[in-house]
């Protein structure tokens, strides 16, 4: 489903967002939030691998950070990868035309903190990713070692089972020397 767009020179990175957020297959993955004054990307890998790619051509999600954060988007703080911008809305499409690039010159006037919060904000989203793939990994060994314990049990009882049948035929064998060993004497 394509989004209304703005009329005038929308940037196509916001444009493309809107599209985005606008296009039901991607509900799962990203969607508007706060009545839609804010969005929020619920899958990241698939965001990442998935959506990126389509619409960005890569998958670099430190790429669309930094091209929000040109934007004056602003993450909420937390675990969670959810951005606003004051004129991004839902219900306004005309708005994004008024949403502005900073100005690579105002660089010059920030407070050399300001570099270290972005490195910081860059070090928590990447910790976010890396904590994401961990869990996913964590579920992934639980998962082979309760796999590994049914395998384990199943040998066990294989193992008791084939030390019945030894035990079973064992005494069949007993059993049917002993009845050869009475035909031999009544003969």
């Amino acid at each position: 489903m394509k989004s209304k767009r703005a009329s005038g020179c929308a940037n196509s990175f916001l444009v493309k967002i809107f599209d985005i957020l606008n296009n039901s297959n991607y509900q799962d993955i990203i969607k508007w939030i706060n009545q839609g004054k804010a969005f929020e990307i619920l899958n990241l890998p698939v965001f990442m691998n998935d959506v990126l790619p389509v619409y960005f051509k890569h998958k670099n999600f430190s790429s669309f950070i930094r091209q929000l954060n040109m934007y004056d988007f602003h993450k909420q703080p937390g675990d969670s990868y959810i951005f606003n911008h004051p004129l991004f809305t839902s219900d306004n499409p005309d708005q994004l035309s008024q949403i502005k690039r900073k100005n690579s010159s105002s660089k010059n006037y920030k407070n050399p903190n300001d570099e270290i919060l972005t490195k910081i904000r860059k070090l928590r989203e990447n910790n976010g990713v890396l904590e994401n793939t961990v869990e996913k990994l964590e579920n992934m060994y639980n998962e082979v070692t309760s796999f590994n314990q049914v395998l384990i049990s199943h040998l066990l009882k294989c193992q008791d089972r084939e030390q019945y049948l030894e035990e079973a035929l064992r005494l069949s064998m007993n059993y049917l020397k002993g009845v050869q060993e009475i035909k031999v004497k009544n003969t």
